[in-house]
């Protein structure tokens, strides 16, 4: 069995590379990030969740038990945070774009797969004031 690594050693390895880069083309496509800063925090995510899905491969080597358990904890945290703060960042752009875009909302919609829609906020409308010599 190759010595367990994890972090950046871990992604890369020859065996698993194949394997990492189909992990991250599902995520980056389920997450669908728009901005510099949701592509980090969706890179903080795939290498906290890939890491993860190493430590579940091992987790039949107890020889590395508190190690494996270290990283988990750890790439769990991250993965929760990252994620948090996604559903934060899209949200807040959906919740932009819908109060000036309200036509465009499925749109948005698809752009934004991690929004929390129950929690924006709903665009108003203004009625047409309709002045008594109109009537």
């Amino acid at each position: 069995m190759p010595e367990l690594q994890f972090g950046e050693h871990a992604i890369y390895t020859p065996e698993n590379h194949a394997r990492f880069l189909a992990h991250r083309d599902s995520v980056i496509e389920s997450i669908k990030p728009a901005t510099y800063i949701e592509s980090i925090l969706t890179d903080e995510l795939l290498h906290a969740s890939w890491e993860m899905q190493r430590v579940r491969d091992n987790s039949a080597n107890t020889a590395a038990e508190s190690r494996l358990n270290a990283a988990n904890s750890r790439a769990s945290r991250n993965w929760h945070r990252s994620l948090k703060q996604l559903k934060r960042l899209q949200s807040a752009r959906a919740a932009h774009i819908t109060t000036f875009h309200y036509p465009r909302q499925q749109e948005l919609l698809t752009r934004t797969p991690l929004a929390e829609v129950h929690r924006m906020p709903k665009p108003f409308e203004i009625p047409s004031y309709v002045t008594p010599e109109e009537k």
